[in-house]
């Protein structure tokens, strides 16, 4: 068995990928394999998590440790000039540049994906939103 920290040197993550490092030691130990090559094993595991994710035995620690590479945009991320295209049933009066309706997130796409976590219990519609100037303190 190998200790948290020999698998924190390896490169498993702490936290869930930790403790399923060491579910996957018990299995892979029980299955009949050699301890000498365990430490190879979780290497590989970690260098490239994706290449295990189709074995019963190594896939839910590889899933645990992937992440996927992050790829820069190619270009800018498209925007929308502040005040235009806006709903033609809502106003927005005095806002500052970090209130631009654009930077926000679609709520729907939001919610649809997080359908497993929340719960709905009402919906707020505002027909008038009034915000603090630019540069001023909000009221609290």
């Amino acid at each position: 068995m190998m200790k948290p920290q020999q698998l924190l040197r390896l490169g498993v993550p702490d936290g869930t990928p930790l403790r399923l490092a060491q579910q996957f030691i018990r299995d892979f130990m029980a299955a009949g394999n050699p301890s000498s090559c365990l430490a190879t094993e979780i290497f590989q595991i970690v260098a490239d998590p994706a290449a295990f994710f189709s074995d019963d035995l190594r896939a839910p620690l590889a899933r645990a440790i992937y992440r996927p590479a992050f790829t820069p945009r190619a270009g800018l991320a498209p925007w929308r000039q502040w005040g235009v295209d806006l709903e033609p049933d809502k106003h927005l009066i005095s806002a500052g540049l970090d209130e631009v309706p654009g930077v926000y997130k679609d709520i729907h796409t939001v919610m649809a994906a997080q359908s497993d976590l929340v719960e709905i219990l009402g919906r707020f519609d505002p027909k008038l939103v009034k915000m603090c100037p630019a540069g001023q303190k909000a009221e609290d």
